[in-house]
């Protein structure tokens, strides 16, 4: 993990508590595998305008992480978490979203270096071997040196978009789940 994203991970708020919103139904619209929460919908959408693949796909975001026997919100014979079971389900669900945004982090952050350490090794080559290359060579290096510092541009406003969203996906989740009711034990006073 490289140092600005051990800077990242380590400015990841706690979990706080206390919310009185209502949950929605969650649906999976594939648009973005870097979320665990792709989005929020009041109810997926059932016309029968759309193709059956195109539809939104109910999806309960917090399924993977309840304890066997638990099941979706609503459903009959659903018992209730205790409060440490609750605790490590809101803990292990914010974990896991925050693990995969660092990966992506790190992801970027590495194709950035590469392109970077690329572009490096081209420009000592050129600046070794410029006496002798012909113009058609300098005229392909300076095409291969645009190119590059195209790909490094583009490769730091992701980073920065990402960096940016990725705060925004934590506290939506952390919101989330704060108003879920099968979590609502880590609402009450102990």
């Amino acid at each position: 993990m490289s140092s600005r994203h051990r800077s990242l991970a380590a400015a990841w708020p706690a979990p706080a508590g206390g919310c009185d919103c209502q949950l929605g139904t969650v649906a999976l619209h594939n648009l973005d595998p870097t979320c665990l929460l792709v989005c929020c919908c009041p109810q997926a959408d059932d016309s029968d305008d759309e193709p059956a693949d195109r539809q939104a796909v109910a999806y309960d975001y917090l399924l993977p992480f309840l304890p066997p026997g638990m099941s979706a919100v609503g459903t009959a014979g659903m018992g209730s978490l205790t409060r440490e079971q609750a605790l490590s389900v809101r803990e292990r669900a914010l974990k896991a979203l925050k693990d995969r945004l660092i990966e992506r982090a790190n992801i970027i952050q590495a194709r950035l270096d590469e392109e970077q350490a690329a572009l490096t090794r081209r420009q000592a080559s050129y600046a070794r071997d410029r006496d002798a290359l012909t113009p058609a060579e300098e005229e392909e290096y300076e095409k291969a040196v645009e190119e590059a510092q195209f790909k490094i541009g583009i490769l730091q406003r992701r980073l920065a978009n990402h960096e940016e969203a990725a705060l925004q996906k934590y506290y939506e989740l952390d919101k989330r789940l704060r108003a879920d009711p099968r979590l609502d034990v880590l609402l009450t006073p102990i």
